[in-house]
């Protein structure tokens, strides 16, 4: 997203608006909150695929 502003401001001469700022940053979050939820639900498959602790 970084590179498209930049590429507009350097192409056409303009910067995006208040609201368009507000949309990057909620797909930013969004596309964040997932990738941290995904490496939450693959760290419990893991431990549920390990299965209980073995005593000896």
């Amino acid at each position: 997203m970084l590179w498209a502003l930049l590429l507009g401001y350097w192409l056409f001469g303009e910067l995006p608006e208040k609201l368009v700022y507000l949309g990057a940053a909620i797909v930013t979050g969004a596309g964040l909150f997932v990738i941290w939820r995904e490496r939450q639900l693959g760290l419990q498959r893991a431990r549920a695929a390990e299965g209980p602790p073995q005593s000896t």
